[in-house]
């Protein structure tokens, strides 16, 4: 995705206006939304200040990755190393899954004591996990209109994607 496109999604993401996050910047209103309408580019300095307000790491905000924040990426880096010199080599697929064990472990340390260990965590994760997942796997078999809805989702995004 595009810096003006990623711009603006994150914004609407955050429930802010134009006004406001220009506001924040202590840019005039239109700033912004030349910078979503792609007649003007921020410098780097703005593009951090943008990036910290945002709560996304600096590639992420220009489409550089689709890793959006910083300390993710970090974590990713790591752990690729770590399986790398097992020569260990993830799918598309191990990327999902991992990302969705790592959002759930981050959404349970959320909600529970810190007494409990970090291999609590990693179970609890895999096994929401699992369980999520597998509701959703069914319901996308049986429910023909939600099969549908999510079919017709992803063809047309696969046919922008094609046609640009």
């Amino acid at each position: 995705m595009e810096f003006p496109k990623r711009l603006k999604a994150l914004r609407k993401e955050k429930k802010l206006t134009q006004t406001k996050l220009a506001s924040e910047l202590h840019y005039g209103y239109t700033a912004i939304a030349n910078y979503e309408s792609g007649r003007n580019e921020p410098n780097i300095r703005d593009l951090t200040k943008l990036a910290n307000i945002l709560n996304v790491s600096i590639d992420y905000l220009v489409g550089n990755s689709d890793i959006k924040y910083a300390k993710q990426r970090e974590w990713y880096q790591n752990l690729y190393t770590k399986l790398k010199e097992c020569d260990i080599t993830l799918t598309t697929s191990d990327y999902f899954l991992i990302n969705m064990i790592y959002f759930y472990a981050k959404e349970i340390a959320i909600k529970q004591d810190y007494d409990t260990t970090a291999y609590d965590f990693f179970d609890n994760a895999i096994l929401k996990c699992k369980k999520d997942f597998s509701d959703s796997f069914f319901l996308l078999l049986k429910n023909e209109l939600y099969y549908d809805i999510v079919k017709n989702a992803i063809t047309e995004e696969w046919d922008k994607k094609h046609n640009e």
